[in-house]
């Protein structure tokens, strides 16, 4: 069983304080990755975890990949 969301928001499920106890998660790093055990964490290799951003990350966090077309003038 789980809690079924239909549209709009919810309140109840959507805030911090009224998660549902299933929407809550923890990683725990269990080794060293990659063959020989010395390897980062893909996500910060490949560097889209905060703090370890990379320049297409910081990039898009700024809004670099959207354009904007005024119409009319």
């Amino acid at each position: 069983m789980g809690q079924g969301i239909g549209t709009g928001f919810c309140p109840d499920v959507h805030c911090a304080n009224g998660a549902p106890r299933e929407a809550f998660v923890k990683f725990t790093r269990a080794e060293a990755g990659g063959k020989d055990g010395t390897s980062p964490w893909e996500p910060i290799a490949l560097g889209i975890r905060p703090g370890q951003e990379s320049d297409a990350m910081k990039q898009f966090l700024r809004g670099g990949f959207v354009t904007v077309e005024k119409k009319g003038s």
